[in-house]
């Protein structure tokens, strides 16, 4: 009995356990919904903030906005614009994005300037209409429309070939630029060359054309030329010293010295006796001094020499070239001689020469601030050609500078150093008795030959200005005539040149008096005189007023003249 009422309490816990968790699980499931709602209610509700209003007034006088506030989209910001201003503004689909703008008394053109700018678009006006892109729609609107051209750019002095590379950095991608053919080397056999300016063809858009032709203006310039004036000085210097002593002794012999030659007289009826001689003066060179003393059976001669030679070589060579480019002097010789390459079919000879004596090499380049940079490469050499057997060898001795300096224009650059001296000392003697202190020197003979020389180079670089030498080389040569003028006056009276310049002035003073006979004489006696006169011969023309011709029955002088009459007639 008790366990059954403890079976039944414990049934009536578990049956109200039971009734009780539904409830309390639906409690807690509501809980949780309506927490998760409050959330997303919290979340939701954050965008929909209200945002600061959009203040866009209409345009005043000018077309001046007072106000323009916005944040928002930038297609909802080009609507209110458009709506308030009365301007058809359509952007592009993919013109997109939230801008913050707030702008004040501004016009249309600066509003859109001012927020589409900064934000990566773009808008064009074409008619009532303000279209916008984006800046990849731009570029792609812009490609399409634009359309290569082709252009002719004439070059003067710049060669094709380096105004091509010139230009490439500026052209865009997939245009073209050919160049005219290069005129190549001077060739003696004739050809069909390229015998106009140069040229060269692009084919771009405009505004890349239009660049070309600025660089092309700029660096297809006359080049500068240069009037290198080198003065070549060499120096050579030769001391030469001589002594020589001729020591005789004849038997029996009584020898007379012949007043001013170094021989010893020897008579035919000499006798029997022996007899010495030495002679050493035959090294030394006409002219000195010799001193000679003869006494019974001996005979002694002294002769002496001293001699100096100064040679001073000046050479003034005026070379014109133009900027950068390579120019040559030399004075000296060059030696020929043949060079043979063998293979295993032919042998092939070639005439080479070596070029030797005074060389001057030199490439000027003019710098804008009236410096002159120059390359040189004086040379001063000496040499020839050996033939050894079968072979010719050349051979040479150089001195030689390169250098590269800078000069101000009409300065002097003096480049020297190239100097060589050679000493030859000779000692000739009787074996031993020349060895004898003191009493040797009257058995042997010496002479010391010293030789020095120097080459110096002057080179002043002067850069030719149109404005001022071209005049003052027609000055010069006004005073070249003049100077001709004056040699044919000095000439005799009686020659023709005197004659017929004489009557062709009668005939000029004729002319002025109106005396025309008389002129047309003096000009008559003028050709006659000299034939080669064209002066007179014109005069003559005009007073006869017709030309005078000389009858010519060739082929080619008709057939000439029959080309002038129909030139003529055209």
């Amino acid at each position: 009995m008790k366990w059954f009422n403890r079976f039944v309490a414990v049934g009536l816990v578990m049956l109200a356990l039971t009734a009780y968790a539904p409830n309390a699980w639906a409690e807690d499931g509501q809980d949780a919904q309506q927490a998760a709602t409050a959330d997303q209610g919290v979340s939701e509700a954050a965008p929909q903030t209200p945002q600061e209003p959009a203040k866009i007034t209409e345009p005043q006088a000018g077309g001046v906005h007072p106000s323009l506030v916005f944040k928002g989209d930038v297609a909802d910001f080009l609507k209110l614009l458009g709506e308030v201003s009365h301007t058809n503004i359509v952007p592009s689909p993919a013109v997109r994005g939230m801008v913050t703008v707030n702008l004040f008394d501004v016009t249309l053109a600066e509003a859109l300037d001012a927020v589409l700018g900064v934000n990566g678009f773009v808008y064009e006006e074409e008619g009532p209409f303000i279209f916008v892109y984006t800046q990849k729609e731009w570029d792609e609107r812009q490609a399409q429309a634009r359309k290569m051209e082709c252009r002719i750019f004439p070059l003067s002095y710049i060669p094709a070939q380096d105004a091509t590379q010139l230009i490439r950095p500026l052209l865009s991608k997939g245009a073209i630029a050919t160049q005219s053919p290069d005129a190549g080397g001077q060739e003696e056999t004739p050809g069909e060359k390229w015998a106009v300016n140069n040229y060269i063809v692009v084919q771009d858009f405009p505004e890349k054309l239009d660049a070309v032709a600025g660089m092309l203006e700029q660096i297809d310039r006359r080049p500068p030329q240069v009037l290198v004036e080198a003065t070549i000085l060499v120096a050579s210097l030769s001391d030469t010293n001589q002594l020589g002593i001729d020591f005789s002794y004849f038997g029996g012999v009584n020898a007379d010295f012949v007043g001013g030659d170094a021989s010893l007289g020897v008579p035919s009826q000499a006798g029997t006796d022996g007899g010495v001689s030495t002679s050493f003066t035959g090294n030394v060179n006409a002219g000195g001094l010799k001193v000679g003393i003869t006494s019974n059976n001996v005979g002694l001669i002294i002769r002496a020499l001293e001699s100096t030679t100064d040679v001073v070589t000046l050479g003034n060579p005026k070379v014109l070239t133009l900027n950068r480019q390579f120019g040559k002097v030399i004075v000296g010789n060059r030696d020929g001689y043949i060079t043979t390459e063998v293979t295993q079919t032919t042998a092939t000879q070639t005439v080479e020469f070596l070029e030797t004596g005074t060389q001057l090499q030199f490439r000027p380049f003019v710098m804008d601030d009236g410096f002159i940079r120059m390359e040189l490469n004086p040379k001063d050499s000496d040499g020839g050609v050996e033939v050894t057997g079968d072979f010719t060898l050349p051979s040479e001795s150089t001195a030689e500078v390169v250098t590269n300096v800078l000069v101000k224009n009409g300065s002097t650059i003096v480049i020297g150093g190239l100097f060589r001296e050679k000493t030859q000392l000779s000692r000739a003697q009787i074996p031993v008795l020349g060895n004898v202190p003191l009493l040797g020197n009257l058995f042997r003979s010496t002479g010391d030959i010293a030789e020095k020389e120097e080459v110096i180079f002057l080179i002043t670089p002067h850069v030719i200005k149109e404005d001022v030498d071209y005049p003052l080389g027609k000055e010069t040569l006004a005073k070249a005539k003049h100077w001709t003028v004056g040699i044919r006056e000095g000439l005799q009276p009686t020659g023709r040149d005197r004659l017929a310049t004489a009557y062709y002035n009668w005939a000029k003073q004729n002319q002025a008096k109106g005396k025309l006979s008389w002129a047309l004489w003096d000009a008559t006696m003028a050709t006659n005189i000299s034939p080669m006169c064209y002066e007179a011969i014109d005069l003559r023309e005009q007073l006869q007023t017709q030309q005078v011709y000389e009858t010519d029955c060739s082929l080619m002088s008709t057939f000439m003249r029959q080309l002038v009459a129909q030139d003529a007639c055209k």
